[in-house]
C-alpha cells in the first residue's frame, strides 16, 4: 500500500504457491492438493495445513484472504516465476499470466570444481528431509534393488527420524544418512557420486540442486514435476520418471545402476552442454536479468534506480554462494 502511494513498482519473486495454498506447496499428506484453488482457504484450515495447527492455519487463511481482497495480485507490477511449470501453476492461484516473467535460478559453475564422475559411484541426495521431497518412496524402491552401490542422503529435517527408523526396521542396505553437511564440506560427497536424485513429490518452483548437479557433470534422477521438467528436458541430462507409475522409480534406479557409464557420455559433456551453460551463468548474468526487469518497470512510472543496488545484490548473492536468488525493492521516487 505504501509503495503504491509513493508510485514505486512492486515486483514479487515467488518460490511457492502461497497465494493459492496455505502451506504454499499444493501438497498435503503425501499427495498433491488443489482444494483451496476453488476459491476458499477453508479446506486448508480444516486440514491444518499451516504448521499442522488449527489457529495458525486460520490466521494464515485470514491473512491470505485479506491480501487478495486488497488487490495485491493486480496492483503488483510483475511476478517472477522460477520455471515454466511454476508459471503455469501460478495462473491457477489467480496470478495474471500477462504479469508473469520467468527467471530461472542459477549457480556459479566456475565455482564448482570439476572432478570426473566415478564409474559405479554413489547416488546422492542433497536437501531438506521433508515429505514433499519424496525420499520415502526412494528408500522403498532402493530396498528392492540388488546392488552394492550406496544411496547417500545429505540433509536434515523433520522427517529424518522417520526415514532412519524405516531403514533400520527393514534392514535396507547401503543407505547412508550424512545429516546436515555444510556447503563447504559437500565437495567430497559430489566427488564420489555418479549421479544425483531429486525426487520431489511437489511441483517444485525452482531446483537449485539439479542445476548444481548438472554443473558438476552429474546427471539427475527426478520425477517429471515442476522445475525438473525444464532442467532435464534433454535426456542426456538425466532421467525423468513418471510420477503416476509406481514402478517407474524402481525401474529407473535399476537402469541407472546398470549403466556402466552414466548417461553414456562423459560428465564434462553434460557440463558443457549449451542449455546447461544458459542455466549456469556468472552471477552478473542472472543479476542483470533481474535488474533489467526491475528497471523496465521503474521506467514506466518514472522511478529512478539507485546505482549501488546492483553491487549490493551481487554481494548478497556471493554471500549465499548463489544458492538463493535475491530480490529487493530497487526503485524510489524522484
Amino acid at each position: 500500500r505504501e509503495a503504491r502511494r509513493l508510485n514505486v513498482p512492486v515486483i514479487h519473486m515467488l518460490h511457492n504457491y502461497r497465494f493459492g495454498c496455505l502451506n504454499g506447496l499444493l501438497f498435503r499428506e503425501g499427495r498433491e492438493c488443489r482444494e483451496c484453488l476453488k476459491g476458499s482457504f477453508l479446506p486448508g484450515v480444516k486440514n491444518r495445513c499451516w504448521q499442522g495447527k488449527l489457529i495458525p492455519s486460520l490466521y494464515s487463511a485470514c491473512f491470505q484472504t485479506a491480501a487478495r481482497k486488497s488487490g495485491i495480485l493486480h496492483n503488483a507490477a510483475r511476478f517472477i516465476a522460477l520455471s515454466g511449470r511454476h508459471a503455469e501453476l501460478l495462473k491457477t492461484t489467480g496470478i495474471p499470466e500477462e504479469k508473469t516473467s520467468i527467471l530461472p535460478l542459477f549457480v556459479e559453475t566456475h565455482l564448482l570444481p570439476y572432478v570426473p564422475a566415478p564409474e559405479g559411484g554413489d547416488i546422492l541426495f542433497v536437501g531438506r528431509l521433508t515429505p514433499e521431497k519424496g525420499l520415502m518412496p526412494v528408500l522403498q524402491a532402493w530396498e528392492r534393488l540388488d546392488t552394492e552401490r550406496r544411496l547417500v542422503i545429505a540433509g536434515d529435517g523433520p522427517q529424518r527420524q522417520e526415514l532412519e527408523n524405516w531403514v533400520k526396521e527393514h534392514n535396507a542396505r547401503n543407505i547412508l544418512f550424512k545429516g546436515f553437511v555444510p556447503l563447504e564440506e559437500q565437495e567430497q560427497l559430489w566427488n564420489t557420486a555418479s549421479a544425483s536424485i531429486a525426487p520431489s513429490a511437489w511441483q517444485e518452483a525452482g531446483a537449485t540442486t539439479i542445476l548444481e548437479s548438472l554443473g558438476r557433470g552429474r546427471p539427475v534422477i527426478a520425477f517429471a514435476k515442476g522445475a525438473a521438467c525444464d532442467h532435464l528436458a534433454n535426456p542426456l541430462h538425466g532421467w525423468l520418471m513418471n510420477p503416476d507409475d509406481p514402478g517407474s522409480l524402481t525401474h529407473t534406479l535399476q537402469t541407472v545402476l546398470d549403466t556402466p557409464a552414466v548417461c553414456g557420455v562423459p560428465p564434462q559433456s553434460i557440463r558443457e552442454d549449451t542449455r546447461i551453460k544458459e542455466l549456469h551463468q556468472m552471477p552478473e548474468y542472472g543479476i542483470d536479468a533481474i535488474f533489467a526487469l526491475y528497471e523496465s518497470k521503474c521506467i514506466l512510472v518514472g522511478v529512478a534506480l539507485r546505482p549501488q543496488v546492483k553491487a549490493e545484490i551481487v554481494c548478497q548473492n556471493k554471500f549465499y554462494k548463489c544458492r538463493k536468488p535475491v530480490g529487493a525493492f530497487i526503485g524510489r521516487p524522484h
